[in-house]
């Protein structure tokens, strides 16, 4: 402080110092590779051709717009994807890739030759409508539209079938659905599949959440987490690697966790413990090993978890961090 300031009571003002604000998460940084970086965006490029290819594909039917077929019977692979695509919407149906790539489905040519054969036809079930979609059509027809959802659709089926215009503004409520004859190819499908040639199709994965129940869940359990971390004054890296996240804790792994519409997926490591360091100096090195080996605990994974279900097994990560602490301290 100077003569002048002192005289006239001025006080020096030193620059604030904000303290740094504690995270019990923090974002896990790879080290720059040039090389790393290559690979990644070559797979993300050949990646990008695939979905685009895939997305080609799918797009290019449309159910208004039959093309000619042949008439030939369907291969165990067509009988397959009847039975996938039977209860899908129209408009809004997902198709998993590997019906382009790995069994090679030309989508027009299939799904023509499905309605072609009689096998399959477009419906709008009123069970899938949602209550407001059918008050619409009751208040265009001017009848009522209290009650419940049951009994609006009764009273939409009591008076005729859905004209056009109505069946327009339901559009996306319409689903392929099998006839009599595609039915009963769908009934004998385990009888006539042939194992050797449909042995890696994948078992039809049952969808649990929404998309918006997934991000919630996702963000609720980052919520828990953080919570358990700061109890236990623990800090914890994570690394986004899509489509989930890895855990690590001075660079070791402690879990990774994905968050999907099919149910989540979580691991973790089980049963670790910290070496004995004065028993190893008696052991044989093939004992050592196996020593060793055992002390690091087991890799578990599990799938289908619900939200409660991945919260619950927050607790093995924070054991393994508290067994690499103490391994640090010996």
């Amino acid at each position: 402080m100077g003569l002048l300031d002192f005289i006239f009571g001025k006080k020096k003002e030193y620059p604030t110092v904000v303290p740094q604000k504690y995270s019990p998460i923090e974002p896990y940084d790879i080290p720059h590779s040039p090389e790393l970086d290559k690979i990644s965006m070559d797979v993300q490029r050949i990646s990008a051709q695939y979905d685009q290819v895939h997305r080609d594909n799918i797009s290019a039917f449309d159910y208004r717009f039959i093309q000619d077929t042949n008439e030939k019977e369907l291969s165990g692979v067509e009988k397959i994807f009847l039975k996938y695509i039977c209860g899908r919407y129209v408009h809004d149906t997902y198709i998993a890739g590997y019906w382009t790539h790995t069994h090679k489905i030309d989508y027009r040519a299939v799904m023509s030759k499905f309605f072609n054969l009689g096998l399959i036809e477009v419906h709008i079930d009123l069970q899938d409508c949602t209550v407001k979609s059918l008050k619409d059509v009751l208040r265009k027809r001017g009848l009522p539209i209290s009650g419940k959802k049951r009994d609006l659709i009764a009273r939409i089926e009591r008076t005729n079938s859905l004209p056009s215009q109505e069946a327009e503004s339901l559009e996306k409520y319409r689903k392929y659905t099998p006839t009599k004859h595609g039915a009963d190819i769908i009934s004998t499908l385990q009888e006539d599949r042939p194992a050797e040639e449909l042995s890696d199709f994948p078992k039809e994965m049952e969808v649990l959440f929404t998309k918006e129940e997934v991000n919630q869940h996702k963000e609720e359990f980052f919520i828990h987490l953080r919570e358990t971390l700061q109890k236990e004054n623990l800090t914890v890296q994570a690394k986004e690697l899509y489509p989930g996240w890895r855990f690590l804790w001075h660079d070791c792994q402690i879990g990774q966790i994905v968050f999907t519409e099919f149910g989540h997926k979580m691991q973790w490591i089980s049963g670790a413990s910290v070496p004995n360091y004065e028993n190893i100096l008696q052991m044989s090195e093939e004992d050592i090993n196996k020593y060793i080996h055992a002390t690091c605990g087991d890799v578990v994974s599990a799938e289908g978890l619900t939200l409660q279900d991945c919260i619950d097994k927050i607790p093995y990560w924070i054991q393994h961090i508290r067994v690499l602490i103490e391994d640090e301290k010996v």
